[in-house]
């Protein structure tokens, strides 16, 4: 026999402050940046309901496991299993094959209530890549479902080893979680964000209001108080948070005491904030919250798929308008019919329905995945982009390493011919170095010479030193490479890579905000906070001691950085048969570089120095290429991929005279389809 509560209409107002303040959030609507702590709000509600029902029932003596789970299954799967299939449907339209594999391996991890440990594998809540998961919100639906795992038991042996006795064990699971989440915020961001141990505290603070507060409620001032500061502390959360807020952890109170305090208020009697969050379209959008919070995240990325770019927030209130519209639908007919005493579907249909669409769901996951994301969809024009952008895959397995490692050697491996009988010449630098490299190692082999490539990603080709009061590993491998280059004065030629502009200018370009390896704020023992100059000085340095060393020094110039992932927009176009330009214009490609061109020119003077610059070949006076032929000449938004790279090659003809002539013919500056 299952318990009904009394309703509290000012619930399902508090749902619709959570649900809008995500929904607003995710489309970017300006003021809502916090708006992400919505599901730390849905967090607090769904704790005190549930553990409202199993108390009552385990006082009666009616709990039992399989109710308890028949509740859950027709609350959470009618509409999420709707959701999933729509959205795998779409995907199989919309989606290039590697994000539709993706898509599917996501949908596999939802059905086992898995989604948080899938997406904690791969990437961070508020990286830019989150725009390419269409079912990453299912990652708190997979929390709550593990928490009620755990969380029943736990009554249940309090009220048959503590007399019923459940405020102590409750609230000790809410401190212990609520320090792992502290403690894992401060050193593992990403698992306190994502994993149940870390927010179960958020949700043992509605089941600690359900078994503490009910018994002791507010009355008059106090609750007219209490309601108001909790509003107050979620508004302040939505507003003035950030992806940049150190969240979880401490600044996650403000929202979660906020949702309890607003709880608390509303039991056993009425406030100014409960009468507000009781008006009808309030709780008509709290009745529809968890339909339009499954419905909005999908149609929001997908929009921004299709568009290729992101949302206008007019555009991304459409997409909203439209979430909500299909919201109503899905719980006026999706689940309304399951929900309740009198529902029509019984308890043995109901479960074997589930069993069936979970198995249908696992099925169309596993088939697409193992398919690769079902490629006979896309013709040979969009393979070749999709191959063009797996090729950034493999550039970042061949040239990352753990920087912090100190007995790394200083050449990560050789080059050219290895016939050759000594190696003469080293390629140094970051990925845009291991970009190039094969293309010098083919150069190198028609020359007859055998060299090294040293280090790899995330590592310029230069020496702060101690004037930038800075340690880290890219340091101490630099000065291992300088010193083992020094040393041996058969390696006659130094070649300097690396996408210079990133760690000049601190930070990525366009829509890439990642900021460079070394702290934007670092200074040196002058005072100065001039990165570029900064730099510069490294650079000057670094070359001087190689010069000093007897060694001629290379110098390849930066490539125009474009702002997109240009083989995937390039792909997804083409399926869709868009026209797009992203062609980066040349004026913003000499503003992005000017201290680095300042600084290559400066050097490029001095004797043993030489400058190759990519951009020549790339570039007319207008506009710089990212295609050439219906083939990607980048393997992402700044990496050139092999193509690109066989295009640019001639530039190292002055590095291996002999294999000019087998190279590919020079040419004038690329003109940009």
């Amino acid at each position: 026999m299952s318990v009904e509560l009394t309703y509290r209409r000012d619930i399902d107002g508090l749902r619709a402050i959570a649900v809008l303040a995500v929904a607003f959030e995710h489309a970017r609507i300006p003021g809502f940046s916090g708006g992400f702590v919505g599901v730390d709000v849905f967090f607090v509600i769904s704790g005190y309901l549930i553990t409202q029902i199993l108390t009552r029932e385990l006082e009666r003596g009616s709990f039992s496991v399989l109710g308890f789970y028949e509740r859950r299954i027709r609350r959470i799967f009618p509409a999420l299993f709707a959701v999933l299939l729509a959205t795998l449907a779409i995907g199989c339209w919309l989606l290039l094959p590697h994000d539709l594999a993706e898509l599917a391996r996501s949908a596999v991890a939802t059905t086992f209530f898995s989604a948080n440990f899938f997406y904690f594998a791969q990437t961070g809540y508020f990286d830019d890549t989150s725009w390419s998961k269409p079912l990453l919100h299912t990652w708190s639906l997979a929390v709550e479902e593990q928490f009620y795992i755990v969380f029943p038991a736990l009554l249940l042996l309090a009220r048959r080893r503590l007399g019923g006795r459940y405020l102590a064990p409750t609230l000790a699971t809410v401190i212990v979680s609520f320090v792992l989440c502290a403690v894992g915020t401060q050193n593992y961001r990403d698992a306190a964000f994502y994993l149940a141990p870390m927010r179960a505290w958020e949700l043992g603070l509605g089941c600690l209001i359900a078994v503490g507060a009910e018994r002791v409620p507010l009355r008059g001032a106090a609750r007219e108080a209490a309601a108001l500061l909790g509003l107050a502390g979620i508004a302040y959360a939505v507003f003035h948070y950030s992806e940049r807020t150190h969240f979880p952890g401490f600044t996650t109170l403000p929202p979660v005491v906020g949702a309890a305090l607003i709880v608390w208020a509303g039991i056993g009697g009425s406030s100014a904030v409960g009468r507000a969050l009781s008006t009808p379209p309030a709780v008509f959008v709290g009745l529809i919250s968890y339909s339009l919070y499954l419905w909005h995240w999908p149609l929001l990325v997908y929009a921004t798929y299709y568009t290729l770019r992101p949302l206008t927030p007019w555009e991304a209130s459409a997409v909203l308008v439209v979430s909500a519209a299909l919201a109503t639908v899905s719980w006026r007919y999706v689940e309304r019919p399951f929900r309740g005493s009198r529902s029509p579907i019984r308890t043995r249909p109901l479960f074997a329905a589930a069993a069936a669409v979970s198995a249908v769901t696992v099925a169309l996951g596993v088939g697409i995945a193992a398919s690769g994301g079902l490629p006979r969809r896309i013709d040979e024009r969009v393979s070749r982009y999709v191959e063009t952008r797996a090729e950034r895959d493999s550039l970042t397995a061949r040239c990352s390493r753990d920087k912090s490692a100190p007995t790394h050697e200083p050449f990560e491996r050789e080059l050219g011919d290895a016939h050759a009988a000594e190696p003469s010449f080293v390629v140094w630098g970051d990925s845009h170095a291991c970009m190039f490299s094969e293309e010098i190692g083919a150069l190198a082999k028609r020359d007859g010479r055998r060299g090294y490539f040293a280090w790899g990603g995330g590592c310029p080709p230069m020496l702060l030193g101690p004037e930038a009061n800075l340690r880290d590993g890219c340091e101490a491998a630099g000065e291992r490479v300088l010193a083992a280059v020094s040393a041996d004065a058969k390696l006659t030629d130094v070649v300097l890579i690396a996408r210079w502009a990133y760690y000049f200018e601190g930070a990525g370009y366009g829509r890439e905000q990642v900021p460079a390896p070394w702290p934007a704020s670092f200074r040196d023992e002058h005072g100065s906070a001039d990165r570029a100059q900064l730099l510069a000085r490294a650079l000057d340095r670094t070359v001087a001691q190689l010069v000093s060393a007897k060694k001629r020094v290379w110098i390849v110039g930066p490539v125009p950085e474009v702002g997109w992932d240009v083989p995937s927009v390039l792909a997804r176009a083409s399926l869709h048969g868009w026209s797009v330009d992203i062609d980066p214009r040349a004026s913003d490609f000499f503003a992005r570089q000017r201290a680095v061109l300042e600084t290559l020119d400066r050097l490029a003077a001095q004797p043993d120095v030489h400058v190759l610059y990519p951009h020549p070949r790339l570039c007319s006076a207008t506009i710089c290429a990212v295609e050439r032929d219906g083939t990607a000449l980048y393997s992402d938004d700044d990496h050139v991929s092999r193509a690109g790279a066989e295009w640019l090659a001639p530039i190292f003809e002055p590095l291996f005279p002999s294999a000019a002539s087998g190279s590919a013919p020079r040419a004038e500056a690329l003109t940009a389809p």
